[in-house]
């Protein structure tokens, strides 16, 4: 039986991102950009889950249609968030974008990853729906939750572009 999640934390919620927990996984939604100080309190939020010793561990990421890539300096912040989440089941990475935009996260996600070198499986998705199923099952949890969590955030049907 999955664990239940504990519920939804918005941590920051601004007109370009959201950065939110439900346990120990934490949720970080793009939707303009990602500035550093979004990926600062990214930062700050995992150190907090580490500190609180919840488990399961993991990472969602969504970026939005329209999104731009982080800048430099929040790309070192964020690819250090991969290697301080210690003891996580996964990333999911969530690209809405199509397109060149959509190539241009995915290439930039896989230099982050490559970077940081993670101890745990990360995964690319252009849906969000398959990207919670993927990191629900590696935390052993109910996707239901996530689901909801992201819907919260701003991220269900109407954000994710025709196929």
């Amino acid at each position: 039986m999955p664990e239940p999640l504990r519920p939804l934390r918005v941590h920051e919620d601004e007109p370009d991102y959201a950065i939110a927990s439900l346990g120990g996984l934490l949720i970080q939604v793009y939707r303009r950009r990602a500035p550093l100080a979004a990926a600062r309190r990214a930062r700050q939020v995992a150190d907090e889950i580490i500190a609180a010793g919840l488990q399961p561990r993991g990472l969602l990421v969504v970026t939005l249609e329209g999104a731009v890539p982080p800048d430099a300096d929040a790309r070192d912040v964020l690819t250090k968030l991969g290697t301080g989440m210690r003891a996580a089941q996964g990333c999911a990475f969530v690209s809405l974008s199509r397109g060149f935009g959509a190539a241009m996260m995915r290439s930039i996600m896989t230099g982050m990853t490559l970077l940081a070198r993670p101890d745990f499986p990360v995964k690319t998705f252009a849906d969000w729906e398959p990207g919670v199923d993927w990191i629900a099952a590696r935390l052993d949890v109910d996707p239901e939750p996530v689901m909801e969590a992201l819907a919260q955030l701003g991220v269900d049907r109407s954000t994710t572009p025709a196929g």
